[in-house]
């Protein structure tokens, strides 16, 4: 071969290797954008759930906080008091019909009973305090009476003195 027929073909075939090679890239830069393409609504849709879970798990906590946790914690508050000695406590959530209600049900149950036994040594205390007060009226009635029977005894006694002197 001459170096131009060989030139001729060698560009020919060259040629052909270009056009492949940048078929090749097109379709290289195609599929490259439909990869990102794709990754980039996967991404959105992962971020998406993402932010919705967490805001159902946020929800999910603020939920449990105030049907749960805020009762016991009160509840756990109104206990201490009770325990205490402090009976004007307010119990609440003794409506509900669940185990925060049956606490509060216990709890008003302690209180009430709690009240009760007030009452009951506040009456045990005045009944103590008017045996005490009776049994210091006996026992001033006693002396009164004591002092008069000495006193009459020596009235007796100087009486009968006189008697015998005078007999």
């Amino acid at each position: 071969l001459t170096s131009g027929e060989w030139r001729t073909g060698a560009v020919a075939r060259l040629g052909t290797a270009v056009t492949l090679a940048e078929r090749a890239l097109a379709e290289a830069k195609r599929y490259t954008t439909g990869q990102w393409t794709s990754a980039r609504r996967a991404l959105i849709l992962d971020l998406t759930a993402l932010v919705s879970f967490l805001a159902l798990s946020i929800g999910s906590m603020v939920l449990v906080g105030r049907m749960a946790i805020t009762p016991l914690h009160t509840i756990r508050d109104g206990m201490l008091k009770v325990a205490a000695g402090d009976l004007s406590v307010e119990i609440g959530y003794g409506e509900r019909k669940d185990e925060i209600g049956a606490l509060a049900g216990a709890l008003a149950t302690f209180k009430q009973q709690a009240v009760e036994k007030a009452r009951i040594e506040q009456q045990e205390r005045e009944r103590n305090a008017g045996a005490t007060n009776r049994q210091q009226a006996i026992e001033n009635s006693i002396s009164e009476f004591e002092t008069q029977v000495r006193g009459t005894l020596g009235q007796l006694g100087d009486a009968s003195s006189r008697m015998k002197t005078t007999s």
